[in-house]
């Protein structure tokens, strides 16, 4: 209990000495019925912080220590920003990855084309130039947040079979991703042959 009670003493909250944004900063605070004109709101303290998620909230330029509310204003800003970006990108990065699966998984068996899977000898991930200047990427799996362009490199195998292989072409970076999960050492190795060999015959051309 605070001491002046029994002297009848009243302690009331001056928001002028608040150094922190609550809903009473807001130009769509109404002080006469301590309430919100843009939503159907009664916020008798300080509107429990609930200005962070409103998409109407505005800093009134005549509030007490107006330039500290700001950069708090500002820093919330930022804040929803980068907020809005990271759900952006999620999105993104969603709808890449099942695009790609849906190539990797449908469309060589619409062509009949068997994967190859026989050799037990799986490469480590690695970078390689192409005589093109090109890079080859050997990755584990396609990287997320990008747009490839799938294309089916054909191949002789050892024995004499042939096969195609799934890459993902990256056009503004320049770079080829083959990933050794689907792959072994042979047939990645072939694959890059076979580019080196069109990167060539492009540049006789």
């Amino acid at each position: 209990m605070a001491w002046g009670y029994e002297k009848c003493f009243t302690i009331e909250h001056d928001n002028t000495l608040k150094r922190r944004i609550d809903c009473k900063d807001c130009i769509y605070y109404d002080s006469s019925d301590k309430s919100c004109m843009k939503r159907p709101l009664y916020l008798p303290v300080d509107g429990y912080n609930s200005w962070r998620n409103c998409k109407y909230f505005e800093l009134d330029h005549s509030v007490s220590h107006y330039d500290e509310k700001s950069l708090q204003y500002v820093h919330e800003l930022a804040r929803r920003k980068r907020q809005q970006e990271q759900q952006s990108q999620q999105k993104e990065m969603t709808g890449v990855k099942k695009t790609v699966q849906t190539k990797q998984a449908v469309k060589p068996k619409e062509k009949g084309i068997p994967v190859v899977h026989d050799e037990k000898i799986k490469v480590k991930p690695q970078m390689k130039r192409l005589r093109d200047g090109s890079l080859f990427c050997v990755v584990e799996t396609f990287p997320k947040g990008k747009k490839l362009q799938t294309e089916l490199v054909p191949i002789i195998k050892s024995g004499g079979s042939g096969k195609k292989i799934m890459i993902g072409r990256d056009a503004e970076e320049n770079k080829i991703y083959i990933t050794n999960k689907a792959y072994t050492k042979e047939a990645i190795e072939k694959v890059f042959q076979v580019l080196n060999g069109k990167s060539v015959g492009k540049k006789q051309k």
